[in-house]
C-alpha cells in the first residue's frame, strides 16, 4: 500500500475573502460595477496567472465570505490547507496587498509544512498578519462556494 509523501504531493490552498466590511475604519469600495467582489477577483487573477506560469504546483479554491471576524481590519483574506497553519491578512486594499498576497500564497503551496519565516514575506505584508485570529480559523469550515484558480 503506498503512502502519500506530504513532501511530493500538490498542497490544496483554500482562500477566503470578505465580501464587505460594514465596520471596516476606512470603507472600500468592495464590488465592481456588475457587483462582484473587486478583492476577490483580483486575487484570482493574480492567482491564475500564478498557475498558468507554473508558480503554484496546484489550484487554489478562492471563496467570498460574508465576514472574517477581521471587520476593524478590513477586507481581509484568509488562508490555509489540510494539516498546515492558517493565516489571516488584512486591511488588504492597494494592487501591493494583492500581489503581497498571490506571494504568500505561492511560497505557502510550495512548503510542506506551510511555515515561511516572517523575512521571506514582503514587507507589505507584515503589518497587516493577525495570529490571533487566523488561529480561531484554524481547522473551520468556509459556508461558501469557491471558485477554483
Amino acid at each position: 500500500m503506498a503512502t502519500t509523501d506530504r513532501k511530493s504531493a500538490a498542497i490544496e490552498v483554500h482562500v477566503a475573502v470578505c465580501e464587505g466590511c460594514a465596520l471596516a475604519e476606512e470603507p472600500v469600495p468592495m464590488v465592481t460595477v456588475s457587483g462582484r467582489p473587486i478583492l476577490a477577483d483580483r486575487l484570482r487573477a493574480g492567482l491564475s496567472l500564478s498557475r498558468a506560469h507554473g508558480y503554484l504546483p496546484a489550484p487554489v479554491h478562492v471563496a467570498t465570505v460574508a465576514c472574517l471576524r477581521a471587520c476593524q481590519s478590513g477586507p481581509a483574506v484568509a488562508l490555509w490547507a489540510d494539516g498546515m497553519p492558517a493565516f489571516l491578512f488584512g486591511p488588504i486594499r492597494q494592487a501591493a496587498d494583492i500581489d503581497a498576497v498571490v506571494a504568500f500564497v505561492q511560497r505557502y503551496s510550495m512548503d510542506p509544512n506551510g511555515e515561511i519565516e516572517t523575512g521571506l514575506w514582503r514587507p507589505v505584508l507584515r503589518p497587516k498578519h493577525m495570529p490571533h485570529l487566523a488561529r480561531l480559523l484554524a481547522g473551520a469550515a468556509v459556508d461558501a462556494q469557491d471558485d477554483v484558480v
